[in-house]
Parts: structure tokens; sequence; C-alpha cells
């Protein structure tokens, strides 16, 4: 998948909901600018990570987090953006 902000996302072994719900993006604002445009895993959300995310990020009404995404580079492994969907109405 490929949104407009810029954000790339490589999604594989998951169902194609794309004609039920609306997918979005919360980019991490902290990744360096020479990793725009990489294109990062998506993988889903451990419990630890799902707990920390829904505590300090607010969510839209209704929207459910799909996704953790990430690149590594040199090993490192690096947060670039938080997949969110929501029902198409």
């Amino acid at each position: 998948m490929a949104f407009k902000t810029g954000s790339r996302l490589i999604i594989s072994g998951v169902a194609d909901e794309r004609s039920t719900r609306t997918f979005f993006v919360q980019r991490n604002t902290e990744v360096p600018a020479y990793f725009a445009g990489a294109w990062s895993h998506r993988s889903p959300p451990n419990a630890d990570e799902a707990a920390h995310i829904q505590q300090s990020m607010p969510t839209t009404p209704g929207a459910r987090l799909e996704a953790v995404c990430t690149i590594e580079a040199d090993g490192e492994v690096i947060l670039t953006d938080l997949l969110y969907s929501a029902p198409k109405l």
C-alpha cells in the first residue's frame, strides 16, 4: 500500500479488507528524513506494543490498530508508521 503522506507499506499474509475498511497511517515524526520513501514491513502489534500505543496515542473512535510498520537499518529496527483502519459506511 502506498499513501499520499509518503508512507509505503508491504502487507502480506492477511485478508484484503480494502473493500470494507478505510486505511490510514500515523507517521512517526522522529524517523530521519533520509529514510523517507522507504518501504516498511507491517506486522500486527504484540500485546505490549498495543497497550503502550493505546495509552500514549489517542485514536479516532471506531478505528482499529492494524499494524506496526518498521524498517531495519544496520540491524536496528525503526518504527516508521502505525496503520489503522475504520469501517467504510
